[in-house]
């Protein structure tokens, strides 16, 4: 997450973001009839005014892309 975060502060498009940690941010869904929990990694606000949650996975998949 270091590497993204590094990123984030150099993307022009970025006017924000912070760190998801210990802000209580959490998206509640029910998958299979349970009820979880969702905790992203960071949360953005670009430059154009939107919101962006963004997660963070460790290893590299066929067909992803870095930052």
């Amino acid at each position: 997450e270091a590497s993204e975060a590094f990123a984030l502060d150099h993307l022009p498009a970025v006017a924000a973001w912070v760190k998801n940690d210990h802000l209580g941010f959490e998206i509640v869904y029910v998958f299979d009839g349970v009820v979880r929990k969702y905790r992203p990694d960071f949360l953005i606000r670009l430059a154009s005014g939107r919101m962006l949650v963004l997660e963070v996975k460790g290893g590299r998949c066929r067909g992803c892309h870095r930052m």
